[in-house]
């Protein structure tokens, strides 16, 4: 991924749209799954770790993010766009850094070692991917979650691209982009660090289906509104959209 960033502003200055669409593509299979992979990671610490709280774990990614949207775009207009490029590298190759130097530890567990569970830890190490795939496509619950999350950022993924459109045509610049992607950021934090006692209380199909509602009144909402302070408002609805329907599912 910090390779692949590195091609876009070149990419953009060939004036190639298909060089922009393989920049693009290629960004999006590798730095594209690395909030999949700490996501999977963090729950599997979780199950081995029952003390550990994913939503604070998870809600420090989302300040990071925040904090790193604020700063691209006031910086992006004071040095240019390629500037994010060379950002985004950067922090790429630090996680990578930092990734390589993980160690994955395991509690002493005692008691039987055989299990028929296919989703405890132990038997998920034993697993293959294509016999991991099977398990997920022959439940029915699996195939049904599958089936909302592919359509659920389908929609809602290509929003954020749109987003920055519909800023600049209401007059604003990166600073406000910045800025609204630290709001929409932000707002994941406490939805993020209550979810553990939401969940809890709530059942998930329920959870899923309040956040499936704050995903389309946001898309209604950014899609139809005209003034820019109500525009950069609206992404708060992040909270009730994102902010629950990923740890939920």
């Amino acid at each position: 991924a910090a390779l692949v960033i590195l091609l876009f502003p070149f990419a953009i200055t060939s004036g190639s749209q298909a060089a922009v669409f393989a920049a693009v593509i290629l960004f999006n299979l590798c730095g594209g799954q690395m909030a999949g992979f700490i996501d999977a990671w963090v729950v599997g610490l979780k199950q081995e770790y029952p003390e550990l709280n994913y939503g604070l774990i998870r809600g420090m990614g989302s300040g990071s993010f925040a904090i790193s949207a604020i700063l691209n775009g006031r910086l992006s207009v004071m040095y240019g766009m390629q500037l994010k490029y060379y950002m985004g590298s950067v922090f790429f190759f630090i996680a990578v850094l930092v990734a390589s130097r993980l160690q994955t530890a395991k509690k002493d567990i005692t008691g039987p070692a055989e299990t028929s569970d296919p989703t405890t830890p132990e038997t998920q190490e034993k697993l293959s991917a294509k016999e991991a795939i099977r398990l997920v496509f022959s439940q029915k619950p699996y195939r049904l979650l599958l089936f909302v999350s592919f359509f659920t950022f389908l929609c809602s993924s290509p929003l954020m691209t749109l987003l920055q459109i519909v800023i600049l045509d209401l007059d604003g610049d990166l600073s406000v982009v910045g800025t609204t992607m630290f709001i929409n950021a932000m707002s994941e934090l406490p939805a993020m660090y209550l979810i553990g006692r939401i969940m809890y209380r709530y059942p998930k199909p329920r959870l899923l289906f309040i956040a499936g509602l704050g995903y389309t009144l946001r898309m209604l909402l950014t899609g139809t509104v005209n003034n820019l302070g109500v525009l950069i408002g609206i992404q708060a609805l992040q909270a009730i959209s994102y902010g629950i329907f990923v740890p939920t599912s």
